[in-house]
């Protein structure tokens, strides 16, 4: 009987294997893909980084949520038993946590972070903020604040968060969180934060009413100054959007569109296969066509029109679509005009001088991936294939039956991990906090990946659109035969 059964193994795998719905390809492994978040939880600080890093693992862990599920916006406040994975939980962490550090009232308009500098990118964590009021998270709690004296006690209280369903109005009102902390001198000071639904309310004003503009009115990225950063795409207008769905104000969703157009307008390069340069305006600004500020900017760009085309604003807002889709692809063309032997884009996508750069070719590809589920635009697939299976180690293939994904070691156990190193940090990468330089430990690289990854696998469920069937056949056979070779061998 034990000889039947192994005997059957093989079989099995070969009839499974062969079903159109499986789908085999190289791939980073669940492994690796978990070391990466890890990582990226032990890295991300800086706001912008907590901002992609939500949105990655919203991307990951909760795709019912993301706007680039099916779901229509704005979403149920909770989500149906689905077959979807719907776990927020280190979303809402970092929305909670994010708030939490914002004491005193929100009458003055305010970023999410303080004294951040960047007008954008505190407004990346604006979504996690928002799906939090919308879920009835938990509501933030102020740190524990520091007192003279002994025996200090601290008691909290919560109003419930008022949620900003189905209003027309920009603003919400809710009871912020108080806490006193007294110590043994019997002196109490009075802590409070925001709701969600306040904080959000409040980012959303800093950025209309008090940042500055350029004439035409593009928002600034930055605070002191009037300057337009690529990054800005990925940062302030999916916020726009989404909470424009959330309270169904529509000029808010207008105006997350006019801001990529205004921002084009500027950083858009027509002499460089329409590559977006990086800063303009201001002091320090940076006219190099730099490859991760390209994948802020069509990233971003495509959070939007996904926001808009699960909305039902879709039909009013048909043209906006259109431009939009067209803009994305003039950066994955220009970005891939520039493509190298080995797949990974160099920093700056078309200087050869500047060192090769993990972080950007990942992001490029997540962002290749979602347009062609959206939109059907598959022309640049291939070229988003070779990216990814460069970033990946080539010993395992990955089984793939919609969201499930079986890795297999199809050559012996080594010290090779593809382009990560041993500890799961992507390389090489540009230095976040300086983007000329090579650094060695990127959390927004790390982000990048898992939104690659999941990018991938939502384009797999859908069918692999844009593949070439005949390659994808010839190829898979050899993996088949490599699977049943490592499931006798180890039977």
């Amino acid at each position: 009987m034990p000889c039947l059964a192994k005997s059957r193994w093989p079989l099995a795998i070969i009839i499974g294997l062969s079903l159109p719905r499986w789908t085999i390809a190289q791939s980073i492994t669940s492994n690796q893909l978990q070391q990466v978040v890890a990582r990226l939880a032990e890295g991300a600080t800086h706001s912008w980084e907590l901002g992609t890093r939500a949105q990655a693992l919203l991307e990951l862990n909760s795709p019912f949520y993301s706007v680039f599920s099916n779901t229509t916006l704005p979403p149920p406040t909770s989500a149906p038993s689905s077959s979807i994975p719907a776990n927020l939980t280190d979303v809402i962490t970092i929305a909670r946590n994010t708030v939490s550090q914002l004491n005193g009232s929100t009458t003055t308009p305010r970023p999410l972070v303080a004294n951040d500098g960047a007008a954008g990118d505190p407004a990346s964590i604006g979504v996690a903020v928002l799906l939090a009021n919308w879920t009835n998270a938990p509501p933030p709690v102020p740190p524990v604040m520091n007192v003279t004296g002994t025996n200090a006690t601290t008691t909290t209280s919560a109003s419930p968060t008022t949620s900003t369903t189905n209003t027309t109005n920009t603003t919400t009102s809710a009871s912020p969180t108080s806490t006193s902390v007294t110590n043994s001198s019997s002196t109490t000071h009075n802590l409070t934060v925001p709701s969600y639904a306040e904080a959000a309310t409040s980012q959303l004003e800093f950025l209309l009413t008090t940042v500055p503009r350029t004439s035409d009115g593009a928002i600034s990225h930055r605070v002191s100054q009037v300057q337009l950063w690529s990054d800005f795409i990925y940062m302030a207008p999916p916020f726009l959007a989404y909470y424009g769905v959330i309270t169904q104000n529509q000029s808010l969703v207008t105006e997350s569109y006019n801001q990529i157009k205004l921002y084009r307008s500027y950083l858009r390069d027509p002499n460089a296969h329409n590559l977006w340069m990086h800063i303009v305006m201001g002091a320090g600004n940076d006219s190099g066509h730099w490859s991760t500020g390209n994948g802020w900017a069509a990233s971003g760009m495509l959070r939007v029109l996904a926001t808009i085309k699960n909305s039902n604003f879709a039909h009013q807002l048909q043209s906006e679509q259109t431009d939009i889709t067209n803009w994305v692809v003039e950066i994955l063309d220009g970005m891939y005009s520039q493509n190298t032997t080995n797949n990974i884009f160099h920093n700056y996508a078309d200087n050869t001088s500047t060192f090769s750069d993990c972080s950007g070719t990942a992001l490029i590809a997540a962002a290749t991936y979602r347009l062609a589920v959206l939109t059907h635009t598959l022309h640049n697939i291939p070229n988003a294939e070779k990216s990814r299976k460069s970033l990946s180690d080539g010993s395992h293939v990955s089984i793939i039956y919609g969201r499930l994904v079986l890795s297999l070691r199809l050559t012996p156990r080594s010290h090779t991990h593809g382009q990560f190193d041993p500890n799961g940090w992507l390389t090489p990468v540009v230095n976040p906090e300086d983007w000329s330089s090579s650094g060695s430990e990127s959390p927004e690289g790390q982000a990048f990946v898992v939104e690659m990854q999941s990018a991938w696998q939502d384009w797999v469920a859908a069918g692999s659109p844009g593949a070439n069937s005949a390659k994808m056949v010839a190829a898979a056979w050899p993996a088949v035969i490599a699977c049943v070779i490592f499931v006798i061998s180890v039977i």
